[in-house]
């Protein structure tokens, strides 16, 4: 039985000053999300702007620095693990990829950062983890590693600096991660060899909110400074614009913040190119520049429900909604009156969504999470703990998440995750991976079965960037096979969860079976705060703790944050409501109906595919051949997304459907109608005309600014 005590969190309580901030941007309709961690915001560009002066020095590292946000100093640790990986494979393709952790604080055995390096070894492949310096510098001198991430106890650290000096001088590459309290800006500074990363966590949020980065000069981040790249290390809540705010209102206590950066920060906010100049220089300068190019930049000044009112007063309803985080729309008036103005800070509402959770879908225990990729993160370490069997068994197409344990379920996933196929190498060895849609699909997973000692079972039921449905006779499979040779089955509903896909809270119900392990994470955050959630079967969980039970309690509590599930008791409560009342069904058949009209009004789209409100136009292969996998077919559906919003006023996802679940309705149906409308004036030719158009426009853009650059020079 597992305790109730609540001591192993890496949060704090969310005092009253957060919880004003965030019922102020509230109140005034602040965008928080819009796409998946891509989304050119103020918040992101301010934010990068502070952190960049807060660690260069200016006599020995002039460099510009990039900014890469996630939801925990685990996801940016693993971030800054991927980015050396993939710099040192770059330099010498004969590269390990290994990497040493010198993990050098005065820490407790129940230490919640990074804990899971030396718990679950196999989870993170080619990562070694030592606590003393002259173990760490015995280790760079005798083993071939290509890069160490170096963990600070203070800024103080004189450990810390022999070990980087050591790595310096052996010619690898070096992480300086700082999670300790800051309590000045000199806790920001370092007097040490110039890192190749710069990670925090948690700690530049006052521990109070999810947060993590890497700063990285411009010499590192060359690599992911690319189209394909530059999205490498993606989540859907990293850049959550009110953690962002939240970050930067706690850096300037710490007296961070001159009166200069002030003056810029204000002229970011005010003005939509210095926004766009600044989060393409100090944030994702491809994904920047593309946004751009396709009109995606939205100079939003309000957010509210679907709609979301621009600067020259125009207005666009928002289908893209965070990429499926979206429950109600942007923020919900009640949020402020119902959860931060009412928040009980001795309250335990853990218990409450479990309690409501079992009530929903029986005997579970809950894990948080910051995000879809660590809730997974969770259930593989919950797996690890419960099955004697190491292999893991999943699908090409599968989308889980990037961080150090899910991308080796993404490997071969919609998105290409790196240029190089051993960027982020080595991958777990124990994966195998079938080709759900192959004709052979069924002998591959029974042929695995027989050769493996299959310990999980692990797939989307719907492949979320394509809609498409994992085949019912392989998932019968899958189900039929469990009693018999004893695997566990793990269902990623991050997309298709919480009625989106199906009548039921978990749309594997709707299928007619139980799965041991569940993620769940986007609309539980109604687009607040990161969270998530990994759901394990009552027995799972039993075994687990029979197998280690202060791990099963670490993972229970690492991630939990109360101001988190408070909004995710609420969330629950207002999708199941809606979804009794029959509301999220009738939005489905208006959706769909929307959907079928558009895909047969024009050339351009071949049919739909999906089901409930995840779905997709799916462009007609006929005009465009390209997968849209390829630099082409991205452009290219990134032309349609364009041509469709400027006509329809329309926002979608690469021609995904993202409604919130419980939309206003008014505003829904009049987004459904103009989808529907507006594709009887789509045509092929104009979807090339436009993609020809606007690249010729930003090519002509970026040689203007070269030349201002130039003559600024002379």
């Amino acid at each position: 039985m597992l305790s109730d005590e609540r001591t192993l969190s890496r949060y704090r309580n969310a005092g009253e000053r957060t919880r004003d901030a965030i019922a102020e941007r509230t109140a005034d309709g602040r965008l928080n999300m819009l796409f998946a961690g891509a989304s050119v915001s103020e918040e992101a560009a301010r934010l990068a702007v502070v952190l960049d002066r807060a660690v260069r020095r200016p006599e020995t590292d002039p460099q510009r620095h990039y900014s890469f946000f996630a939801n925990s100093a685990d996801e940016a640790t693993f971030g800054a693990i991927k980015l050396l990986r993939h710099n040192a494979i770059i330099a010498d393709d004969s590269s390990s990829g290994h990497v040493l952790v010198f993990d050098g604080r005065n820490r407790s055995v129940d230490d919640p950062m990074l804990w899971s390096l030396t718990a679950f070894i196999d989870l993170h492949p080619g990562v070694d983890v030592v606590h003393t310096a002259d173990d760490a510098q015995r280790a760079i001198e005798s083993a071939a590693y290509v890069a160490v991430v170096v963990v600070e106890d203070s800024a103080a650290d004189k450990s810390s600096i022999r070990v980087r000096e050591t790595a310096v001088n052996s010619g690898i590459l070096v992480a300086l991660a700082r999670f300790h309290p800051l309590r000045s800006r000199d806790d920001i500074g370092d007097l040490g060899p110039v890192p190749d990363v710069y990670v925090f966590g948690e700690n530049l949020a006052d521990y109070q909110v999810p947060f993590g980065c890497m700063v990285m000069p411009a010499s590192s981040y060359r690599v992911w400074n690319n189209v394909t790249d530059s999205l490498a290390h993606t989540s859907t809540f990293g850049g959550n614009g009110n953690c962002l705010h939240l970050v930067e209102h706690h850096l300037r206590n710490l007296g961070a913040i001159d009166g200069d950066t002030e003056s810029l920060l204000c002229a970011i906010s005010g003005d939509r190119k210095t926004r766009n100049t600044y989060f393409r220089r100090h944030v994702n300068p491809s994904a920047g520049a593309g946004l751009e190019m396709f009109g995606q930049d939205l100079d939003i000044v309000e957010a509210k429900g679907m709609l979301l009112t621009l600067r020259d007063g125009s207005t666009v309803y928002d289908c893209a909604g965070g990429t499926g985080a979206s429950l109600r729309g942007h923020n919900p008036s009640s949020v402020v009156a119902d959860i931060l103005m009412s928040h009980d800070s001795n309250h335990d509402y853990f218990a409450d969504l479990e309690r409501a959770m079992r009530e929903q879908v029986g005997g579970v225990r809950l894990f948080p999470a910051v995000s879809g990729a660590t809730a997974v993160d969770n259930a593989l370490y919950l797996a690890a703990l419960a099955s004697p069997g190491r292999t893991i068994v999943t699908f090409k197409g599968n989308y889980s998440g990037k961080t150090l344990p899910a991308i080796s379920l993404s490997k071969h996933g919609p998105q290409r995750s790196a240029s190089h196929p051993q960027a982020f190498a080595p991958y777990n060895r124990n994966v195998v991976y079938i080709d759900a849609f192959a004709d052979t699909a069924r002998e591959q997973f029974a042929e695995t079965l027989n050769q493996y000692d299959v310990g999980l079972v692990w797939c989307e039921l719907i492949q979320g960037m394509q809609c498409r449905h994992l085949p019912e006779d392989l998932l019968r499979d899958i189900v039929g096979g469990r009693e018999h040779y004893g695997y566990l089955i793990g269902i990623d509903e991050v997309l298709t969860g919480y009625h989106r896909a199906g009548k039921n809270l978990l749309y594997q119900a709707d299928l007619g079976f139980r799965a041991d392990l569940t993620t769940l994470a986007k609309p539980m955050s109604d687009m607040v705060l990161p969270f998530g959630l990994a759901i394990a079967s009552d027995d799972l969980v039993d075994r687990a703790a029979a197998s280690n039970p202060a791990a099963v309690q670490q993972i229970r509590e690492n991630y939990l944050n109360q101001l988190g599930c408070h909004i995710a008791v609420d969330s629950l409560r207002h999708v199941t409501e809606s979804s009794n009342s029959g509301h999220i069904d009738y939005s489905k058949s208006v959706a769909k109906r929307a959907f079928q009209s558009a895909a047969s009004a024009s050339p351009v789209f071949s049919g739909m595919a999906g089901t409930g409100l995840l779905l997709r136009l799916i462009p007609n292969r006929r005009w465009f051949p390209e997968p849209s996998t390829s630099a082409l077919g991205q452009t290219l559906e990134a032309s349609l997304q364009d041509v469709m919003l400027r006509r329809s006023n329309v926002l979608l996802a690469q021609q995904r459907l993202f409604p919130p679940l419980v939309p206003p309705q008014a505003e829904y149906f009049e987004a459904m109608f103009r989808i529907a409308e507006s594709s009887r004036q789509l045509t092929v030719l104009g979807v090339y005309t436009n993609a020809i158009t606007r690249i010729a426009a930003s090519a002509r853009s970026r040689l203007a600014y070269q030349r201002t650059v130039r003559r600024g020079a002379r």
